[in-house]
Order: C-alpha cells, then sequence, then structure tokens
C-alpha cells in the first residue's frame, strides 16, 4: 500500500464508534511530506509513504474503529486474535463489495447488449 511503519509506543485508544465513512480511493496525488503518526488500539505508529496523510489518518481510523468492535463484541484483549478477527473482518467486506462490484458489471453488460440488439433490430427495420 506504500506505506512504511517507523516505529510504535504505547498510548490511549482515541475511538470507539463504528463506520467512519471511509471513501475506497487511494489518493497518491499529495504524498506525505514527513511520518505521519496514527493510533490503532492503543498503539502509535509512525508511518511514512507515498499515500496522503489525511487518507492514512483515515485508514487508521477504520481499523482502530474496527479493532475497538470487535474487541468489544467478543470481549477479547490479546490484542493479536483482536488484530487478526478485524483483517478477516475488513477483508471480508472487500471481498464482498467486489463481489458486488463484479455481479453489477454483469448485469450492465447484459443490459448494454440487450440495448444493441434492440438498436440492431430497429435499424434492420428501418433500412
Amino acid at each position: 500500500m506504500g506505506l512504511r511503519i517507523s516505529g510504535a509506543s504505547s498510548g490511549g485508544g482515541i475511538y470507539s464508534g463504528s463506520g467512519c465513512g471511509i471513501v475506497p480511493i487511494r489518493t497518491r496525488g499529495d504524498s506525505m511530506s514527513g511520518p505521519v503518526k496514527v493510533q490503532i488500539f492503543g498503539q502509535t505508529y509512525s508511518l511514512q509513504g507515498e499515500l496522503d496523510g489525511k487518507y492514512v489518518q483515515k485508514l487508521a481510523k477504520y481499523v482502530d474503529e474496527k479493532m475497538h468492535e470487535i474487541a468489544d463484541v467478543t470481549k477479547t484483549v490479546d490484542t493479536q486474535k483482536v488484530a487478526v478477527l478485524a483483517a478477516l473482518a475488513i477483508a471480508d467486506e472487500l471481498h464482498s463489495m467486489q463481489r458486488d462490484l463484479g455481479d453489477h458489471d454483469e448485469l450492465m453488460r447484459e443490459q448494454a447488449e440487450r440495448c444493441l440488439t434492440l438498436v440492431e433490430r430497429a435499424l434492420k427495420q428501418t433500412a
């Protein structure tokens, strides 16, 4: 994803809600001018890379919220287990969206083919 983690230190978690409204678009135009500090599940990370700093903050907020949501639901205190469950939940969201997008593309393709067939028939009748 174009990020490098420079270090981590403990700190307090800052979010506990869910659904931060991230638009899944990578913003590469304005790369980070320096390290961006983010907090995820009580740990502070210094990240550096090609992505826009505000976008990285949104990603970190989303991961933090997902981890808190999973910790609350599962009552799990093991950070590694929470991180793995959050990664699986986020991967499921990604694959579900990709599947839905693929289904939508197929539907659009079918509709375009039907429209093309109708246009071709109309052209033959008027010729």
